[in-house]
């Protein structure tokens, strides 16, 4: 019972039980340590395997119960997708959600080769899902060719 509140009142002579005692409440915990507890809440319906966008959120003052997995406030939103839909005024939270490949299987993206003077774009097709730094195998769309592709970013490939 340490650290936790009298939450009933106990008659003079009679025993102090466990079930006396209740959980501090969150937000005065919160005031107590002087701290601010912000998260992220949807402002729109967010279907399952979603791409997260900054503008489908605001930030907002957590009050009550606080969710222990809330996403930082400094989130990075293009990296998360949803692992199920989120309904508008949910908190985002860590178990909502995971990390998104940067290409998808089947994705065609933009490819350009520069050569000196020479600058050819062409229209590749990822062969797998992959995150950004991963070496995949593409397929150049006109000529039917495979390529070994470098994802330097999210939709982004080089030619290796």
């Amino acid at each position: 019972v340490l650290d936790k509140p009298l939450l009933t009142a106990v008659i003079t002579g009679e025993p102090v039980r466990d079930h006396h005692f209740g959980a501090r409440p969150q937000i005065a915990n919160a005031a107590v340590q002087g701290q601010v507890q912000y998260g992220w809440v949807a402002t729109v319906l967010i279907p399952r395997g979603n791409r997260l966008s900054v503008k489908s959120f605001h930030k907002e003052l957590m009050e009550g119960r606080i969710p222990t997995d809330l996403i930082p406030m400094e989130v990075d939103f293009e990296l998360l997708e949803t692992t199920r839909n989120i309904m508008p005024g949910e908190i985002l939270r860590q178990s909502t959600v995971k990390l998104a490949p940067a290409v998808r299987k089947g994705q065609e993206l933009p490819i350009t080769i520069i050569r000196g003077a020479l600058k050819v774009t062409n229209t590749v097709r990822m062969m797998q899902d992959a995150a950004v730094g991963d070496a995949i195998d593409a397929i150049n769309i006109e000529s039917g060719r495979n390529l070994r592709v470098r994802v330097v970013g999210i939709g982004q490939v080089e030619l290796m």
